[in-house]
């Protein structure tokens, strides 16, 4: 599952791909869908666990916050990172519908992308350090879970905006079996976490993911 999860945010091109080939990764990448909460969690575990080990030893709450941050980015590979900053070149620039997705095939970094990028950051790390304690434990093992069960509800309930590419494959492999896998995984986790809070924290967050996937479809 860490394969496809980590390559479906590359761009790599596979249009020399036969018909059969393409349907295969497709459906390799939807049953990793399934998995994606799992991996969140497995992140967030760590990145919890140094917040534990660092927190004697940096006084900052900014301070360790942001290297919290820089930690989450490095298990990531900065896939997701690369991701933020070409979705807000295809989401925000002026241009015709083809140049933004050209711009984003060719992974061209505009000033919007670096901007919405470095806001996304900034606020991250304010977010974790205002967290002193109470829900800080759940905060750092629940957000990369449920960053990556927004990706698999987007790709289930999304179009994908060029008929080919890996991101294509994941939306088209995701099915209703690997959206209900994975949400069912991911509200028994923030259940178990946070109880009623977490269930309306759920709920919230599915109909944010749900407006904002309108908006990425109209947009791209």
């Amino acid at each position: 599952a860490f394969g496809p999860a980590a390559a479906a945010a590359e761009p790599v091109e596979v249009d020399e791909a036969s018909e059969d080939d393409q349907q295969a990764g497709s459906n390799r990448f939807g049953r990793a869908g399934v998995f994606f909460p799992l991996i969140g969690v497995l992140l967030g575990a760590i990145v919890w666990g140094a917040d534990t080990l660092l927190r004697p030893l940096i006084s900052s709450p900014l301070i360790l916050s942001g290297v919290l941050v820089a930690l989450l980015a490095v298990l990531s590979r900065g896939l997701q990172l690369e991701g933020v900053a070409l979705s807000a070149v295809g989401l925000f620039s002026r241009r015709e519908r083809s140049q933004r997705l050209a711009l984003m095939q060719e992974r061209m970094f505009l000033v919007s992308g670096v901007i919405v990028l470095l806001g996304i950051l900034g606020l991250k790390i304010v977010a974790l350090a205002s967290l002193s304690s109470g829900y800080r434990g759940a905060a750092l093992l629940l957000a990369p879970m449920l960053g990556r069960w927004a990706g698999v509800v987007m790709a289930y309930s999304s179009r994908p905006a060029r008929t080919h590419g890996l991101g294509a494959l994941f939306v088209n492999g995701v099915e209703f079996r690997e959206f209900g896998a994975a949400s069912v995984m991911t509200l028994g986790v923030v259940f178990t976490l946070v109880e009623v809070g977490g269930v309306l924290l759920f709920l919230g967050l599915a109909g944010v993911i749900i407006c904002w996937t309108l908006y990425c479809n109209r947009r791209l």
